[in-house]
């Protein structure tokens, strides 16, 4: 597969996952912090995978230090965006330091001495140490009733740590001493190849992770609410505004009543008789809704 044809598809990607996220941060920006960092993450991506398939064609000043620069950005946003979108205890600061480092690497290895081979490891390198954080934020400092929403990640991530570990050392044994970013070798191919995929991989799940949240906390909250529902020391029971059909009711309701479960839900409130009619109920709803 074609080199710039790879950086295509993965800039597509990248500009889906953009398109889908805007789209959860217009809903949920109040909720999740952590999704304006992905936003930025992958407007930082499309620029920076769109910049290196242009290579060639603009100056390299765009094509390899502003794009490895936003690409390196991006995935530093990806491990922001998970600090806050988990409310997860982790410093993330010092990424900005391994940053300004990599542009300053390939300013000097791009322009005073030039070098393809020392730009891939740095790069290499510091995609391995976002990783690495980001690894560890899922395995060692998202609660535990989250775990369930990140063993993909978990996998995802450590796939790209073992990539680049991969990249770095088949590079570093290279002795080619090849400068043609579109030409490398096999080992080069086979790396981009497959990370496109894992990356797209990843992507995509982030994309999706805005609604696995939303079910989560969902269900979450509804536990919570049986909880107190079912145990709490008065009688109570939820049923349908309109028809006045019993939904659920808790125990103390029943020993009230004298009856089973299965005698009071499904039935309405009037079958049982705790309003004298329909208008009785609706009053009592309308008080309750001014409240």
């Amino acid at each position: 597969m074609d080199m710039r044809m790879i950086f295509g598809i993965q800039t597509m990607v990248f500009l889906v996952c953009f398109i889908i996220l805007t789209q959860e941060w217009i809903q949920h920006r109040n909720r999740y912090k952590g999704l304006s960092f992905w936003v930025a993450m992958m407007i930082c991506g499309f620029a920076g995978y769109t910049l290196i398939a242009l290579r060639g064609t603009i100056p390299d000043f765009l094509s390899i230090i502003v794009a490895n620069s936003l690409n390196i950005l991006a995935f530093a946003l990806f491990y922001t965006g998970l600090i806050f979108f988990f409310k997860v205890k982790a410093h993330y600061l010092h990424n900005i330091f391994i940053v300004i480092t990599a542009i300053l690497v390939f300013i000097y290895f791009t322009y005073i001495n030039p070098s393809l081979t020392v730009r891939i490891i740095t790069i290499n390198i510091t995609y391995i140490i976002i990783f690495s954080q980001a690894l560890y934020l899922f395995i060692c400092k998202i609660k535990t009733c989250q775990k369930s929403m990140s063993y993909i990640y978990i996998i995802n991530i450590s796939a790209l740590i073992i990539l680049n570990i991969y990249r770095t050392i088949m590079v570093f044994l290279d002795n080619s001493g090849n400068q043609d970013f579109f030409s490398q070798s096999i080992h080069e191919n086979i790396y981009f190849i497959i990370n496109m995929i894992v990356l797209m991989y990843l992507m995509i799940n982030l994309a999706m992770l805005v609604s696995r949240r939303l079910l989560h906390d969902i269900s979450e909250k509804e536990e919570k609410f049986n909880t107190i529902f079912h145990n709490a020391p008065y009688a109570a029971l939820i049923t349908e505004e309109e028809t006045g059909i019993i939904l659920e009711v808790n125990k103390e309701m029943l020993d009230l009543l004298g009856y089973e479960r299965s005698e009071v839900e499904g039935r309405t409130v009037f079958d049982l008789e705790f309003y004298p009619d329909a208008s009785s109920r609706n009053k009592l709803i309308e008080i309750v809704r001014k409240k």
